[in-house]
């Protein structure tokens, strides 16, 4: 399947950006909010993706600006960070990643 590939393809890139950029992910899931309803040909598809992470800040804006700068477009919707006891910081984020079906 097409869209198997494509999901794989992208929850694979956005751990080599998270490794790349010093991000540890500790969650990491994929929802497709219109999964079942009969798609248009050539339509645009979302897929929220929403993940648990931590690392320091840089490493955190690091991530942020290559997930921008990747050729998939996506929106951050949402994002808390926290700083942990050892001044680690604990994020949770949440994208809307759009695709042509």
């Amino acid at each position: 399947d097409n869209e198997t590939d494509d999901l794989a393809r992208l929850t694979s890139n956005i751990g080599d950006m998270a490794a790349s950029s010093g991000v540890l992910l500790s969650n990491f899931s994929v929802t497709e909010p219109n999964s079942g309803k009969i798609r248009a040909a050539n339509s645009i598809q979302v897929v929220e993706l929403d993940l648990s992470a931590s690392g320091n800040y840089l490493a955190f804006r690091n991530f942020i600006l290559r997930l921008e700068s990747n050729l998939r477009l996506m929106d951050l919707t949402h994002a808390i960070l926290q700083a942990d006891d050892s001044g680690s910081l604990q994020y949770q984020v949440k994208f809307k990643v759009y695709y042509q079906e």
